[in-house]
């Protein structure tokens, strides 16, 4: 059986959720997929297609674009009416939109224990989310249990099936702040019922520091004694192994929003994102990356900045040289711009990846966007 990436990136590239959730949970203290992909209202799917604008494009050109482009969405996603991700697959976008259901290979079930979520949901943090900031770690996560298709069949012809639950439970200092965070993994054999967890299933430990402001400004992180699976921590970009240093930093300006997210182990930053608010409106006009880990040598340049509209996307996204006599070609900037619908929910994206907003796009993105009534 093939395992799924053990941590960080299972709410991020899979789910399909099944159970009934809740409709009151705080927006900015409880994890969920609308606030965290920039979405507004209560969407409930979304169809994504791509295809590409210009004509006599080469297939390495294809390849280049379709790599370097951000907009980096599946085909098909539900979600519920809280915000929490009902259905997502690996699949990526076609020309034509697609409807996808449990049986299609690479799409995980997902069970959330409703239990959980009303406890969760109770607990107040010092803490308002920002999109894009990489703030997983200071959010609450919700326990769930789920079940990944592989794409693969085993012998009697059944689609074979990862089946594993998430937990997430939490100690508390003399303030009633939260002191430890402790994040198990339990693999489970064809079954989506609940399984109480054993000490050896925990995978990350995470503890925080706070300043006088109540801010947390260091995590520190810990790797559980299962270490069978991959032995890494994902954030953001980048992945670190589990060395005794590292920890996750954050600086903070004088409205309590983030401004600085740094995880640095191993002797070294690993990836560091820095955020500038707009002057006058309160969303982030520009965010810095510095990549520094196993990850950021796949990328043109491990410096880049992207620039964000009043609605939060992406409008450009500029690579920075990181060392003397880099090829200006292979780091030339990548613009956005967009069609919305009421929600102020983009429908169609134009990319310019060629270095030039000026012309004919080189890709187009399109949305197709339901909600709930």
């Amino acid at each position: 059986m093939k395992h799924v990436k053990i941590y960080i990136p299972v709410f991020l590239f899979l789910s399909m959720l099944y159970g009934r959730a809740q409709d009151n949970l705080p927006p900015n203290s409880i994890y969920n997929y609308v606030a965290t992909h920039n979405l507004k209202a209560a969407v409930k799917s979304i169809k994504f297609k791509t295809y590409y604008s210009k004509k006599n494009i080469t297939r390495d050109q294809k390849f280049k674009f379709f790599e370097s482009r951000d907009m980096r969405e599946s085909a098909y996603n539900e979600i519920y009416p809280n915000g929490l991700s009902k259905l997502r697959t690996f699949i990526f976008a076609d020309t034509v939109y697609k409807t996808i259901n449990e049986d299609v290979p690479f799409v995980s079930m997902f069970k959330y224990d409703q239990n959980d979520i009303a406890e969760k949901a109770k607990i107040k943090l010092n803490y308002k989310h920002y999109y894009p900031i990489s703030d997983r770690h200071l959010l609450l996560n919700i326990n769930y249990r789920a079940s990944s298709n592989t794409g693969e069949v085993d012998s009697l012809g059944r689609n074979d099936q990862n089946v594993y639950q998430i937990i997430e439970t939490y100690t508390y200092n003399q303030k009633g702040q939260i002191k430890e965070i402790m994040h198990y993994m339990v693999y489970q054999n064809d079954t989506l019922e609940a399984v109480k967890y054993k000490d050896e299933d925990l995978q990350v430990r995470i503890v925080n520091e706070y300043n006088q402001y109540d801010q947390v400004i260091k995590q520190k992180v810990f790797q559980g004694p299962k270490k069978v699976l991959d032995p890494s921590f994902d954030f953001s970009y980048e992945q670190s192994g589990f060395c005794p240093d590292l920890e996750i930093r954050y600086q903070y300006d004088s409205k309590n929003r983030v401004t600085q997210a740094l995880l640095y182990g191993c002797g070294k930053i690993v990836i560091q994102e820095d955020y500038n608010y707009h002057a006058t409106q309160d969303y982030i006009e520009t965010a810095s990356y510095f990549l520094n880990g196993t990850v950021g040598g796949m990328y043109p340049s491990r410096k880049f900045i992207k620039t964000f509209n009043e609605n939060g996307d992406i409008i450009k996204k500029e690579y920075l040289p990181d060392y003397e006599g880099q090829d200006p070609d292979k780091i030339t900037p990548r613009f956005y711009s967009y069609v919305y619908d009421s929600y102020n929910n983009w429908i169609k994206c134009y990319m310019y990846l060629e270095g030039t907003k000026d012309g004919e796009p080189t890709m187009i993105g399109e949305r197709q966007i339901e909600y709930y009534k």
